[in-house]
This record gives C-alpha cells, structure tokens and sequence, in this order.
C-alpha cells in the first residue's frame, strides 16, 4: 500500500485482517490472532526495521492460521527496512507460503528493492474527499455533524489527521469571531 502519511493504509489493512479473521470489515474489538503488525524499532539509533523481525515474520507466516484461511503481516513504514531484511522479505515473496499475506506500507514504493517491489501489486491510496472524512467522523466516531465538518475540513483529505483531532486532548475549538477552530494546545 502506498500514498502520503495518514491517508488510511494502515487501518485499511487492520480492517482487512478483521475481515479475514472475523468476517466483517471494520476496526478490529479484538485482538486478531492470524495478524501481525511490524513497525520501526525507535529504541534503536536508527529506527530501522532488521533481519530479526523479519526473522519472526517469516515464523509467523509459515504457522498454520486457526481462525482464518490466511495469515496477514502487515510492515509499516516499510521504506525503513534494511537492506538484508529487504532481501530476506524477497525470499519469503518468492516462496510464498499458501496460507500467507504480507502488505508493505509505503509513503513511496521506490524506497524499497527494485526487485522486492516487482513481487508486490501496488495499490495507491489517495487523499479522501472533505464530504467522506465527515461522513466517516459521524458514523464512525460518532461525532456531531458541526464538529465532523470543522475536522473533515481541517484534515487535508487525511483520514488518520481527522482521527488525531478528535482523538488527541492537544487539541481544542476555540471560539472566534468569524468561526470555530481548532488549534493545538
């Protein structure tokens, strides 16, 4: 999956590994046992993705799935894998295990190997419509309507930025004349 920061490719794939696992699209309640999610270690200096957690990836993978036909590991920012986990990652790609997924999460897919990018199919994920965020802001995080607009329009067509302004206690609406808006803390 690739697109800009906060466009909806990582909650897409937890929705996905939801569906697979339970059935129905939608955030997880649960915990997922047939997913895996990896993502930079910043403990390290720097705050790359090794050949350790590919290592576990490739345990993961080759388990057989309980719940689910398919075992799902999803690599965020997946441009910060290391060359030899790279490698290795293509390894597992060239001999994919039948029950396996795996989705590389991606500002820019030419941040990766040319040749581990030819294994994968690419979908984009652009910038959702301002009319969409609020919709979602409603349905989905049971906003009113004059707030899910005011963050929708505040958004830039980023569903993870709706979803950190009206999650995140940095920020607060503030009353002026010509309008409501929000501003971090």
């Amino acid at each position: 999956f690739f697109g800009e920061p906060n466009v909806g490719k990582a909650t897409f794939a937890r929705y996905l590994g939801n569906f697979l696992e339970f059935g129905k699209f939608e955030e997880p309640k649960t915990i997922l046992n047939e997913f895996m999610t990896i993502a930079p270690d910043f403990k390290k200096s720097d705050g790359s993705i090794g050949i350790e957690a590919v290592k576990g990836i490739k345990r993961f993978l080759y388990a057989k799935p309980v719940r689910s036909k398919k075992r799902l590991v999803v690599i965020e920012e997946a441009g910060d894998i290391t060359i030899q986990a790279q490698n290795s990652i293509l390894k597992i790609a060239e001999e994919p295990p039948s029950a396996g997924l795996i989705i590389l999460i991606v500002n820019n897919p030419e941040s990766l190997l040319v040749t581990l990018q030819s294994r994968f199919q690419k979908i984009y994920f652009k910038r959702g419509s301002t009319a969409m965020i609020k919709d979602y802001c409603v349905k989905e995080m049971k906003l009113d309507i004059e707030r899910a607009a005011q963050i929708a329009a505040l958004s830039f067509g980023r569903i993870g930025r709706a979803r950190t302004i009206a999650t995140d206690k940095g920020w607060s609406l503030i009353d002026k004349e010509e309008g409501r808006i929000f501003v971090p803390d």
